[in-house]
């Protein structure tokens, strides 16, 4: 598990996976929503890549 520090000092915990694909957006600029939705298309994640700090 890794941890997501917003800007609002609120923590998240997620799953690796979900982190890299999170660093990678960011990497590349990214400043937009990132969406993680179940294999029925049921959203489980809804972020603002803007808000976040920093990943540990």
């Amino acid at each position: 598990m890794m941890t997501i520090h917003f800007k609002n000092g609120t923590t998240l915990k997620v799953l690796q996976e979900t982190a890299e694909i999170l660093k990678k957006n960011i990497t590349k600029g990214c400043s937009d929503f990132q969406i993680f939705s179940d294999q029925d298309g049921k959203v489980f994640l809804f972020i603002k890549l803007s808000e976040i700090v920093f990943i540990e």
